[in-house]
């Protein structure tokens, strides 16, 4: 899990949790979150086996839009 992006918000690398939960239809949901502010990134959905769920919520965090600025 450490090829994670840090929080854009903190900067912070070594406090992303990833979480994967199955609901009761057998969706799963997963999401990154800092322990150090509290951002959370996109949730992402998939039926599919836990590994594969964790690859994909991983590149949602990673892949997640650039800041822009208006320069």
């Amino acid at each position: 899990m450490r090829n994670l992006k840090p929080c854009p918000f903190c900067g912070e690398k070594d406090a992303l949790k990833c979480e994967v939960r199955t609901s009761r239809d057998n969706v799963q949901e997963g999401w990154i979150e800092c322990q150090n502010c509290g951002a959370r990134g996109q949730t992402e959905y998939g039926q599919c086996p836990p590994d594969e769920m964790i690859s994909l919520t991983h590149y949602g965090w990673n892949e997640r839009a650039a800041e822009q600025s208006d320069a």
